[in-house]
C-alpha cells in the first residue's frame, strides 16, 4: 500500500488510536483523528492532530476495535461510512498491509487467548525464534520495531478485532472456544460466533478446539488441525491422563507430563498447552523443547496469578475473569474458596455457574455495582457478605476463613478474586483491579 496519496481518518483516540495516529503522522496525503469524548478530542488537539470527523476525500478509516459499528447502537460515523463504502479497519489490518511478508499467527477464544499467545512467546523465544506479541493482549501493533519476513508475529485476536481485518492473512490461526461472551455488541451468539470463526477464514492452517458446541460445529466446515482435553482427536493434539499426547502425524506419542507444568494448572490451561503445542509443531519447531519451554512458563498476571500464602491462607488474583464463564476454571482447580466477585455486570450475571459455586465456594463478599444482582443470585444458596469495595472485601475474606481455620472447619482456604464482571465501574481496568 501506496500511503503518501491517502486520505486517513483515526476514529478513537485511545491507546491504539494514538499509536496509529503517531505512525501515520507525515506518511498520508492528509490525516485526521476523531474521539467522541471531550477529554480525547482535548488530546488530540494537544497532540497536534487535525480533530475531524468528516468523510470527505477519506479513502480508509482506521477504527479503534472497542467501538460499536452496528450493536447495540453504531456510531454515526460507521453509519456514514457504510453509505459511503468506506471500509473500517483496524490497526492490525493495516499493519498487515504494510508488512505482509512476516508469519502471522492468530489465536481467539472467548477465553484463554492472552495466556495462549504469551505461552507461545515464551516457547518461540526459549527456541531462539525472533518474536513479537501484539494485538488485544495490550501492545498497540505500530507499536513494534519494523519486522522482517523471518520474523514471527503473534496476535492475540478478539472478536472486535476480527471483524475489522478484511486483508490479514495469518500463516496459522487458532480458535480456542466460543461461549456467549459481548452479546449486545454482536447483537447476539450468531454474529459473535460469526466474528470468531473470521480467523479459521484468514488462516493458512487451522487449529481448532473441539471442546465446545459452537466449535465443534465449525470443524464440519473447515479442513482443522483439532485440539481437545475431552476426547483423543486423530492427526491433532490432545490431552489424556494427564499427559499431552501428539496425533499430528497419525500416531500417539506422549510429549509432557502435566502434572509437571507447576503455573498452569486446571482444565483450561491444558487446552492452552495443547493449543500452544499445535501451533509450535505446525511452525515446525521441535517438539521436546517445546515442551521443555511449556514447563518454565510463569503464567500470566492476573489469570490465577498466585499472590501469596500465609497462615494457611493462599491469596489468588483472577482479576482477568470478567464473565461467568472465565470464573468457572479457577472455581474448578481450587479447593475450600473464598470468593471475591462483583463490578460491572456481564449479561446474565452468575447465573450459568452457580452450581459449581455451590459445590466449590464456602463463602462470597460482593464489590461494585454487581453486587446486588449477584447477593440475589447466590444468597440462597451459601452465605453472601456485601464489602461492597476490594480492599474491604480482601479483609472480610481474609477474617472469615481464618476463623473459619481456627475452629477446624477447614485445614487451608483460597482467597479467590475471580470478579465473574468488567472492572469499570470502581477501577480503570482489569489490571488496576488485579
Amino acid at each position: 500500500m501506496d500511503l503518501k496519496t491517502k486520505h486517513v481518518l483515526v476514529v478513537g483516540f485511545g491507546k491504539t488510536g494514538q499509536s496509529v495516529a503517531r505512525f501515520l503522522k507525515d506518511k498520508v496525503e492528509s490525516l485526521a483523528v476523531w474521539d467522541d469524548s471531550e477529554k480525547g478530542q482535548k488530546a488530540i488537539r494537544e497532540a497536534g492532530y487535525v480533530l475531524s470527523k468528516s468523510l470527505e476525500k477519506i479513502d480508509h478509516i482506521l477504527w479503534s476495535p472497542g467501538i460499536p459499528h452496528y450493536a447495540p447502537q453504531p456510531n454515526p460515523i460507521a453509519v456514514e461510512a457504510k453509505k459511503k463504502k468506506i471500509p473500517l479497519i483496524c490497526d492490525i489490518d493495516l499493519f498487515y498491509q504494510l508488512n505482509p511478508r512476516a508469519k502471522y499467527i492468530g489465536i481467539t477464544g472467548s477465553n484463554g487467548k492472552s495466556t495462549t499467545v504469551s505461552l507461545l512467546k515464551h516457547i518461540f523465544e526459549s527456541l531462539k525464534k525472533f518474536v513479537y506479541l501484539a494485538g488485544n493482549i495490550g501492545t498497540p501493533i505500530f507499536d513494534l520495531p519494523k519486522v522482517k519476513a523471518s520474523d514471527f508475529v503473534i496476535l492475540e485476536l478478539s472478536s472486535y478485532q476480527l471483524e475489522l481485518c478484511p486483508n490479514l492473512k495469518l500463516k496459522i490461526g487458532g480458535l480456542l472456544n466460543i461461549t456467549p461472551d459481548h452479546l449486545a455488541r454482536h447483537d447476539g451468539m450468531k454474529k459473535y460466533s460469526e466474528a470468531k470463526e473470521n480467523i479459521l477464514k484468514m488462516a493458512e492452517k487451522k487449529i481448532l478446539c473441539l471442546d465446545t458446541p459452537d466449535a465443534e460445529k465449525l470443524a464440519e466446515k473447515y479442513n482443522v488441525t483439532p485440539v481437545s482435553t475431552e476426547k483423543e482427536v486423530a492427526g491433532g493434539v490432545y490431552t489424556k491422563d494427564s499427559y499431552l499426547v501428539n496425533n499430528l502425524s497419525g500416531k500417539s506419542r506422549r510429549y509432557l507430563n502435566l502434572n509437571d507444568v507447576p503455573y498452569l494448572k486446571g482444565k483450561h490451561n491444558a487446552q492452552n498447552i495443547a493449543m500452544a503445542f499445535s501451533v509450535a509443531k505446525l511452525a515446525k519447531l521441535c517438539g521436546r523443547r517445546t515442551s521443555q519451554a511449556i514447563k518454565t512458563f510463569k503464567g500470566l498476571a492476573h489469570r490465577q496469578e498466585f499472590v501469596k500464602s500465609e497462615n494457611g491462607l493462599t491469596y489468588i488474583n483472577d482479576s482477568k475473569a470478567t464473565n461467568a464463564e472465565a470464573v468457572e476454571p479457577a472455581l474448578k482447580t481450587f479447593e475450600n474458596i473464598y470468593l471475591i466477585a462483583g463490578g460491572q455486570a456481564k449479561e446474565g450475571g452468575v447465573k450459568e455457574i452457580l452450581p459449581l459455586i455451590q459445590e466449590k465456594v464456602k463463602h462470597v463478599f460482593l464489590i461494585g455495582q454487581a453486587m446486588d444482582l449477584f447477593a440475589n443470585q447466590i444468597g440462597s444458596l451459601i452465605p453472601v457478605t456485601k464489602s461492597t469495595m476490594l480492599s474491604q472485601a480482601v479483609k472480610d475474606a481474609t477474617t472469615q476463613a481464618y476463623a473459619d481455620i481456627q475452629s477446624h472447619k477447614i485445614k487451608s482456604a483460597t482467597i479467590l478474586l475471580s470478579p465473574a464482571c468488567a472492572s469499570w465501574d470502581q477501577f480503570d481496568s482489569f489490571e488496576a483491579r488485579g
